[in-house]
C-alpha cells in the first residue's frame, strides 16, 4: 500500500509540547486506500530522508497563519500567532518531498504555505479585502456555506459543475505563484484549489464534511496518484 507523510502541528494555544492532527485527515487518507504517518515538526537542517524515502505522497495541514515574514510584510493586527518551527520544518519537508518527486495534497494553511514557499504572497485578513462571500463564522466547521466554481485541472474533472464547500479561514492566496494555477475560486474571485507539477492543494476542508462519495474525492484522486 502506498504511504502518505502527514505533517504534525505543534499545539502553541496550550504552550505545551504536544504534536496533533485533526483525525480525519488520517482516516480519509485510509479510506483512499493509502497508510498515513505522522512526521513530528524537526528543527531546522535534520536529515528528512527517512521521512521521504518511506513516504509516497506528503499531506500539509490546516493550522496557525503563515508567517507574514516568509513574503516580506509586517503582521496584520488579526494575525495569529506565528509558529516559526513549524513553518521552517514544513518548507523543509515540502522541498524534499519535491526534490523526490512525491505528490504534496495541501488544505487551507497547508495551501498558503506551498503558495508562498514558490513566491506568492497572502491576503493576512479577508474581511479587509471582500465582504462579498463570508470565508470565515460562528458556525459548525462542517456546515457547506459558500459556493466554488470550478475552472480547470482535477478540480473541473471532479467536480464540473462547481460545488458548496465549509468555510472558516480569516487568510487566503493574494498573488498566486508563477507555479501555480488556480483551479477553483469564490464568486468573489479568491482562489479555492490551486495545482502545479505534484501539487495539488485547496481552502476548503473536506476532511470535516460527512464521509462520503464528494467529500471523498479529493483524498481519492491524490492518493490514486501516488
Amino acid at each position: 500500500m502506498k504511504r502518505v507523510a502527514i505533517a504534525c502541528w505543534p499545539d502553541i494555544r496550550l504552550e505545551r509540547p504536544v504534536h496533533e492532527i485533526n483525525e480525519m485527515f488520517a482516516v480519509h487518507i485510509a479510506r483512499a486506500g493509502a497508510v498515513p504517518f505522522l512526521v513530528p515538526i524537526r528543527d531546522r537542517g535534520a536529515d528528512l530522508t527517512p521521512y521521504v524515502e518511506q513516504m509516497d505522497g506528503l499531506l500539509l495541514m490546516g493550522g496557525a497563519d503563515v508567517s507574514s515574514f516568509l513574503y516580506d510584510e509586517d503582521p496584520h493586527k488579526e494575525s495569529e500567532r506565528f509558529h516559526f518551527k513549524r513553518d521552517a520544518s514544513e518548507i523543509a519537508l515540502f522541498h524534499a518531498a519535491r526534490k523526490a518527486k512525491k505528490p504534496v495534497l495541501g488544505i487551507c494553511r497547508g495551501m498558503h504555505l506551498i503558495n508562498v514557499v514558490l513566491g506568492g504572497t497572502l491576503h493576512q485578513h479577508l474581511p479587509d479585502w471582500s465582504t462579498q462571500v463570508t470565508h470565515g463564522g460562528d458556525y459548525p466547521r462542517r456546515f457547506p456555506f459558500h459556493r466554488v466554481r470550478t475552472t480547470g485541472g482535477r478540480m473541473k474533472e471532479l467536480y464540473p459543475d462547481g460545488l458548496i464547500v465549509n468555510s472558516f479561514h480569516h487568510q487566503g492566496i493574494r498573488d498566486v505563484a508563477e507555479e501555480l494555477t488556480v483551479t477553483a475560486e469564490t464568486y468573489d474571485g479568491l482562489p479555492e484549489a490551486v495545482e502545479g507539477e505534484g501539487i495539488f492543494a485547496i481552502q476548503f476542508h473536506p476532511e470535516m464534511e460527512d464521509i462520503q462519495a464528494d467529500t471523498m474525492k479529493i483524498y481519492q484522486r491524490f492518493v490514486d496518484e501516488l
